[in-house]
């Protein structure tokens, strides 16, 4: 079986890390992006379902199991909490496998027990990454730091006060108090996100409902049915 080439630098090549970590096989497209130059940037554009997680988390682990980086130096972002988790649990539980395996030790004549990693990954969404850098380094830039984020729980709370105290009309609101405070806390996730005003999301809005409205309704009977004669 065809193997991805490999430089005088390489110990473990993407199929053999692969193996040692019980995984299957890297097609040959995910072993040439696995394999890139790890000295020049690079950049990777695959669709949903393409195995983008698997093979960041084994491109991560191929840098460090080679020693072309050590773990403390890789920063990984992500747009979502849950593929930031993803992928920091994958990088993990990998380098956990790969420094308890006999064969990558041996290759490396390395003694079971001196240990070959110190500490791990940086990996996170792209919003907390820039928080965290801000509240760290704004005092340099002659800035107060910048509020703490709220956690979910937090979130939640602050939301489900805010609605349970509105007094506006909500007769037309069916959904219940949960689901009306999961929308909310969506709407403010979206326009931090585009950075759009809250009038201008009011105006398009009212907008919508105007046109909706004055649009003529379909009568059921518009369209006579049809039917086909069918032999017994």
């Amino acid at each position: 079986m065809n193997q991805t080439p490999m430089n005088d630098n390489v110990k473990f090549s993407p199929e053999e890390i692969a193996a040692i970590l019980g995984q299957y096989r890297p097609t040959p497209e995910q072993a040439t992006i696995i394999s890139s130059p790890h000295d020049r940037p690079a950049v990777v554009i695959a669709g949903a379902g393409s195995g983008k997680t698997e093979t960041m988390s084994t491109r991560v682990i191929y840098l460090i199991a080679n020693g072309f980086v050590e773990p403390d130096k890789i920063l990984g972002l992500t747009f979502t909490r849950k593929s930031a988790n993803d992928l920091a649990v994958k990088v993990r539980n990998s380098l956990r496998v790969l420094e308890r395996s006999p064969e990558y030790r041996a290759k490396l004549g390395v003694n079971e027990k001196v240990r070959i990693f110190t500490g791990e990954p940086s990996i996170s969404t792209y919003h907390s990454y820039a928080n965290k850098i801000a509240a760290s380094h704004s005092l340099r830039l002659g800035i107060e730091p910048p509020e703490s984020m709220l956690g979910e729980a937090a979130a939640w709370q602050q939301v489900e006060k805010i609605v349970r105290n509105y007094d506006g009309d909500m007769s037309d609101v069916e959904s219940s108090l949960s689901t009306v405070i999961k929308d909310v806390l969506k709407l403010v996730s979206q326009i931090k996100e585009h950075e759009v005003e809250i009038s201008r999301i009011t105006e398009f809005t009212e907008q919508f409902l105007a046109e909706v409205l004055n649009v003529e309704p379909v009568s059921r009977n518009k369209f006579a049915p049809f039917y086909a004669d069918v032999a017994p």
